[in-house]
């Protein structure tokens, strides 16, 4: 017999959707037949969970309704069609397999095709006219009885978040069971309460047997566990034995144990529902990461995806997979006799999923962690200043991770004076040498020399972190080392904030790089991408890029740094697209016979010297940047120096538009230069092809030429320029 299955949030931006995703996934590699409907019509995106393009959707839920409503308008009641909607030629359906076993099957129901003609329909559509005038609910049970008819076991729907017409019936009228996902905050809480209610209300009002209702806290983060245990005791007020998936009268009480230490009074249904609610891993916090349950199973919010499909199917596949195996369990570390005193001791103790808490004081020793384990510094119950556990050694290395999966969180790590016979390349506070493990939360710093060192065959999720006062880098990547550096604060480091080389490949994003001697260091064959991060007052360059080629850098403020807000130099390339550059000695300098740049769409303004500087035999590609207000040149091509400039706007430059001189050569296409006050291009002892330029309203000359081979100087636009158009 089919179940119809609501995942119901209150706000939005809980992972509702993507929960899910990934229990529909994992429904139908257990074997059962499923559909996942997405009714969450004015936000829809179920279908990119699942890596479906938009040019893939041929239509979905809207596209039905507005097909049952034209049949209704046009058709007399005597002669409707059966059936009255085709649902086939909307349905996705989606094929997997795992370690070659047999092919399992998603099918996927969207919202519709998201294009204009969807917004006009979503517009136009009244829920309570199309209830009233058009049958709406008897539709939707129709529609539902369709859904069964086809022989679905499961048909998931995602529900509109809030308290809406379409919303109650996906909550109230329509499922067998309701998964409500909250957050620890009141109005989540408070608004899932109240959803609680509405369907029971409703369910008895109709005569109507009440859908099982399951409740999962989700993005919940453990690093301060006296704020986590303080939400959950709300919401086991609130809740009561619901929150433990059990009956009323089947429940500790727990509303005379509000004081005291939580650690006290934690039993089995506390504990229960740690473990089923849904972890916050930082990792899966921007875009849409399709199936984590498929691409990485042992992950611990994929392992609660898990459980909640033993809830939802009645069974436990996991208990019988693992029979011989001892179930993840809680281990602590704490200075004050609770638990071990070590954490190596606990690290020892421990299996792979298991969870170590280290409470709040030094620890003097380093530990190497080569398990699938969650490692998690708990603060000092302080809300107005909590500390972290503090790792310290003079090992070379403090912490040195070479693990799948591990999580490293909430920690300050350093690495105290050692002796100068360890090589600095082997010297940090923390080494990954393996692995994929998540750093989090963790302040690095004071190493002799780098403050992380991540190794070939890694690609480590570096999130949230503070990396500062090291001798050396603050992040050292190199021999082919991948990951990703994200929402970090990098700082007051000795060399780079971040140095790339030998053919690593990271992603670099949303971070804070000040303060060291440069922001970042690409060289002898690094690559990566540098996207929105703000790079500011470093003490030479902002990005430095050396003998590596094919870097990315997107989207970053690159502002106030002391020498180049960018250089290229000796063998690099790199594409910048849309930054701001601004501030800086140099906005952006290529250099050396070996260097190629290309910058579009950047704006490169108010920098002490040139915008942008093509030397030294380099070539470089200028198009669509608007570079402006720059203390001397907008773009100073010179020493054999080659580029080519195409439709950009420079302007309010102190020594001139473009400036072209020794033995350099250069195209210019299509640009706007003006309101300069010299000339808007000066070209010296140069080659330039100058043509259908607007040049106009600078305070020297349009075009100025000595010793110059200039072509199709005649082919633009030169006005209001005050020396005249052109000189001679």
């Amino acid at each position: 017999m089919s179940k119809i299955i609501t995942f119901y949030s209150f706000k939005g931006g809980v992972g509702r959707s993507m929960a899910l995703a990934n229990v529909a996934w994992l429904m139908a590699l257990r074997g059962k037949k499923v559909l996942v409907v997405d009714w969450d019509l004015e936000a829809p995106g179920l279908h990119r969970f699942f890596d479906i393009h938009n040019s893939q959707i041929s239509g979905g839920i809207m596209d039905i309704i507005y097909d049952y409503k034209k049949v209704i308008q046009d058709e007399k009641q005597d002669n409707l069609p059966d059936p009255l909607v085709d649902i086939d030629k909307y349905i996705l359906r989606l094929t997997y397999s795992e370690k070659n076993g047999p092919p399992f099957y998603v099918s996927i129901l969207p919202a519709g095709r998201q294009n204009e003609e969807y917004i006009t329909n979503l517009e136009e559509l009244n829920w309570k006219a199309f209830f009233k005038e058009f049958r709406g609910y008897g539709f939707i049970k129709y529609l539902l009885k369709l859904f069964i008819d086809k022989g679905f076991d499961y048909i998931l729907i995602d529900s509109r978040t809030g308290f809406t017409d379409i919303s109650g019936v996906c909550t109230m009228a329509l499922p067998d069971v309701v998964v409500l996902l909250f957050t620890y905050n009141q109005q989540n809480i408070d608004g899932i309460k109240i959803a609680v209610d509405k369907t029971r209300a409703f369910s008895k009002n109709n005569e109507r047997k009440t859908p099982e209702i399951i409740l999962r806290a989700s993005r919940v983060d453990t690093s301060v566990l006296h704020s986590k245990d303080k939400w959950q005791r709300i919401a086991i007020q609130k809740f009561g034995p619901l929150l433990f998936d059990k009956d009323e009268d089947n429940a500790t009480n727990y509303s005379d144990k509000e004081q005291g230490n939580t650690m006290d009074y934690r039993n089995e249904d506390m504990d229960y529902f740690d473990e089923v609610s849904f972890p916050y891993l930082p990792m899966y916090a921007y875009g849409e990461t399709p199936l984590i349950a498929k691409e990485f199973p042992n992950e611990r919010l994929a392992r609660s995806y898990g459980k909640l499909v033993d809830k939802l199917l009645g069974e436990s596949i996991i208990a019988n997979e693992k029979k011989n195996t001892v179930n993840p369990q809680l281990l602590i570390v704490d200075k004050k006799g609770q638990g071990y005193n070590k954490i190596n001791d606990a690290i020892n103790a421990s299996k792979d999923n298991d969870t170590i808490w280290v409470m709040s004081g030094f620890y003097d020793e380093s530990i190497i962690i080569s398990k699938k384990i969650e490692l998690i510094g708990m603060s000092s119950e302080s809300d107005q200043n909590p500390q972290k556990p503090i790792i310290a050694s003079n090992s070379s290395c403090t912490v040195e991770l070479n693990s799948n999966f591990a999580i490293l969180k909430n920690f300050c790590i350093k690495q105290q004076r050692m002796s100068d016979n360890v090589a600095d390349n082997k010297v940090c506070a923390l080494l990954v040498a393996s692995g994929t493990p998540t750093i989090e939360d963790c302040d690095i710093s004071y190493s002799d020399s780098h403050g992380m060192i991540v190794e070939s065959g890694s690609s480590p999720t570096v999130l949230r972190n503070r990396i500062y006062y090291c001798r050396s880098n603050g992040i050292y990547l190199t021999d082919g080392a991948k990951g990703t550096i994200e929402d970090n604060y990098i700082y007051a480091n000795q060399a780079s904030g971040v140095l790339i080389e030998n053919k690593a490949e990271p992603i670099i994003q949303h971070n804070q790089i000040h303060d060291n001697r440069f922001g970042i260091m690409i060289k002898s064959g690094g690559k990566g991408s540098i996207k929105h991060n703000n790079i500011y007052k470093n003490k030479q360059s902002g990005i430095l890029i050396q003998e590596s080629i094919g870097i990315l850098i997107e989207g970053n403020q690159i502002n106030e740094n002391e020498d180049e807000g960018i250089l290229v130099s000796e063998s690099g390339d790199a594409n910048l697209l849309s930054n701001d550059i601004h501030k800086n000695k140099i906005g952006v300098k290529v250099t050396n016979d070996t260097s190629h740049l290309k910058i579009e769409s950047n704006k490169i303004h108010e920098n002490a010297k040139q915008g942008v500087m093509v030397d030294d035999g380099a070539t470089a590609e200028l198009i669509e940047n608007d570079i402006y207000n720059n203390a001397k040149q907008g773009v100073n091509i010179s020493n054999r120096g080659n580029a080519v400039l195409t439709s950009n706007t420079i302007h309010q430059c102190k020594h001139g538009g473009v400036f072209i001189q020794d033995n350099a050569v250069s195209t210019i296409n299509s640009n706007n230069i003006y309101d300069n006050l010299m000339s808007g291009i000066a070209i010296s002892n140069a080659i330039a092809d100058v043509n259908d330029n607007n040049i106009y309203s600078n305070r020297g000359y349009g075009i100025y030429e000595v010793n110059a081979n200039v072509v199709n100087k005649d082919k633009n636009i030169l006005e209001n320029n005050a020396l005249g158009s052109k000189y001679p």
